[in-house]
């Protein structure tokens, strides 16, 4: 996927490798989590490049991160809604069965 994506933005060194495969990872994690899978099927491993390709577009348009805080860590950034602009194409992979973490009842 990395390579796909490093394609798609026309990169040829590895100087966005590090950063490239962050967005990569997360994109893949949302995907999983809006579609409710615990693994990415083979159809969708075309999109994820297109995606996080999207997600790092937009974090270089909108100036990246937008808030830092030093206690306790915290970094704030607003890449919009990437997945709005794939939903229709991720919705056939959305597993209707599965529940979501809030969904599932505890016994405490």
């Amino acid at each position: 996927m990395l390579t796909e994506m490093k394609r798609l933005a026309g990169v040829n060194d590895t100087s966005l490798d590090e950063v490239f495969s962050f967005i990569i990872e997360d994109t893949v994690n949302n995907v999983l989590a809006y579609c409710r899978l615990e693994v990415l099927p083979y159809q969708l491993c075309g999109l994820i490049p297109q995606m996080a390709l999207s997600t790092y577009r937009t974090l270089v348009k909108s100036g990246g991160i937008t808030s830092i805080t030093e206690g306790d860590r915290r970094i704030e950034y607003h890449i919009g809604d990437v997945l709005s602009d794939y939903r229709e194409r991720l919705s056939a992979f959305i597993n209707r069965r599965a529940k979501l973490p809030s969904e599932v009842e505890t016994n405490e």
